[in-house]
């Protein structure tokens, strides 16, 4: 069984297994409210800024329509991938611009809990409102294990965002203003 999602304009679907090991959680970090403002997309934004995110493995993920839609931007040249639906601006995933540890942040509809309740809450000091941050380490150690997990396993291929360990879309990189 998987969690199915789409695009705003519904060209871009993709599906996510259910028993997918990860972790979800409320991000409240700058860049994260600065994604969602550049694409357009307050609506992944809960009222106190937060982007709701399940951190799991790149494969994990399988797109049903639109992948050519998909693109990518970056904040600034050392920052993550942000992959989205470039039919309508809506944020698909997070990565890393390695595949050395391989890792997903699905940015998931706000409020969503399709992968569990009372997620942690990171990254609280740029919420917009008083948030209490809970479960940061939790985070942590599930990225450090998963990654370490799939190179044991020799699963490293970053798709379907990455192929041969470079990324399938050329990364635009957003200028100060």
């Amino acid at each position: 069984m998987s969690h199915k999602f789409q695009c705003d304009c519904g060209q871009t679907k993709w599906s996510i297994k259910s028993d997918t090991p990860g972790t979800a959680l409320i991000c409240y970090c700058t860049d994260c409210q600065n994604a969602a403002t550049h694409l357009g997309s307050q609506t992944t934004l809960d009222s106190a800024g937060g982007t709701t995110i399940y951190q799991a493995m790149p494969s994990d993920i399988t797109f049903e329509a639109g992948f050519d839609t998909v693109k990518m931007f970056m904040h600034r040249p050392d920052g993550i991938f942000r992959w989205y639906a470039g039919c309508c601006n809506t944020p698909i995933a997070n990565t890393l611009k390695t595949t050395k540890i391989p890792f997903a942040g699905y940015v998931l509809p706000a409020g969503n809990t399709a992968f569990g309740s009372n997620p942690p809450q990171v990254m609280t000091k740029s919420a917009l409102s008083p948030i209490k941050q809970h479960g940061f380490a939790k985070v942590g150690f599930g990225v450090i294990s998963r990654g370490l997990m799939a190179k044991l396993r020799g699963n490293t291929s970053g798709a379907p965002f990455f192929v041969g360990g470079v990324p399938v879309r050329d990364p635009e990189v957003l200028s100060k203003s």
